[in-house]
């Protein structure tokens, strides 16, 4: 089995219901290194302080960007 406790995660979703579930998921597979960003804005800010080993990105974030575009 891989050893997933190192992986960086930064989850980006304005949801608090679906970051919740998230996590849950992820730490149940052994990923206890989350970060979490509300919005496009947020989530450039902890992008060019560090590098992830996955985003998971919602789609539409609302207001001037979306999970794709910014």
């Amino acid at each position: 089995m891989q050893d997933n406790s190192k992986l960086s995660v930064l989850v980006i979703d304005p949801n608090p219901g679906m970051r919740s579930n998230l996590q849950n998921m992820l730490n149940a597979a052994s990923i206890s290194k989350v970060e979490y960003a509300i919005n496009a804005g947020s989530a450039i800010r902890q992008l060019t302080r560090r590098a992830y080993d996955i985003i998971l990105c919602e789609y539409d974030l609302g207001g001037a960007g979306d999970g794709q575009d910014d």
